[in-house]
């Protein structure tokens, strides 16, 4: 199956900067997407087709943002929209570095402009951000880069990860005599410790991190 979405970035050898995950504690707030490693002026492409609903200086600490709506996907029924921050160098105007306008069309991988540190960051990085009606979610669930199972659409996950993959993870660790509690799509503090648990007696680290040893063994009929 193709994957909902690209990675702005272009891929997973210039990833997450560690300790910039999803929900990340922040003083005073949650990081409300992820940071993905690249280098300057590098192009940050859109991850889907779509509409450019905001490209302009952003008026908190993001520097140079650029937004896109990718409208309803029949895939999941649901309406996306991505975010992207820090376009350009300190200082640089958004027009500079940011190629695309309001109410332009753009296709899956056109770039949208260069990467960049403006507004309040301390390295080259695109804060990305994705959410799902209106309501923001772990990126890392819809891009194709990070999938961890060849030919499966299967994310990289960790606690606080939502996603179109969080539900089948709380089946399996059911089906294995795991409870993680409702299959609701949201990985809770219950889902942690059946994932962990689930490692523990696999052999495996029990990071509640589910990357592609854990899914492999996850994928596997009960034992």
């Amino acid at each position: 199956m193709k994957p909902l979405f690209d990675s702005p970035t272009g891929g997973p050898t210039l990833g997450p900067v560690p300790g910039s995950e999803f929900h990340n504690v922040r003083p005073g707030h949650l990081h409300g997407g992820v940071d993905l490693n690249t280098s300057r002026r590098r192009p940050i492409i859109s991850p889907r087709a779509g509409k450019i609903i905001r490209a302009a200086l952003s008026s908190g600490l993001g520097g140079n943002v650029c937004c896109v709506d990718h409208g309803l996907i029949r895939l999941d029924g649901k309406r996306h929209e991505t975010r992207h921050y820090h376009f350009g160098n300190k200082g640089e105007r958004w027009q500079d570095c940011i190629v695309v306008r309001v109410g332009d069309r753009v296709k899956r991988g056109q770039t949208l402009g260069w990467a960049g540190d403006s507004g309040n960051a301390t390295a080259v990085h695109d804060h990305h951000e994705h959410l799902v009606n209106g309501r923001p979610v772990d990126p890392l669930q819809y891009l194709k880069e990070y999938q961890v199972i060849p030919g499966k659409r299967l994310a990289l996950a960790y606690p606080g990860s939502e996603g179109p993959d969080i539900p089948l993870l709380q089946q399996r660790l059911a089906a294995h005599g795991f409870n993680p509690g409702a299959a609701d799509g949201i990985w809770g503090p219950k889902t942690s410790l059946a994932v962990k648990a689930f490692q523990a007696a696999r052999g495996l680290t029990p990071d509640a991190i589910l990357g592609r040893q854990t899914w492999t063994a996850l994928l596997e009929e009960p034992r």
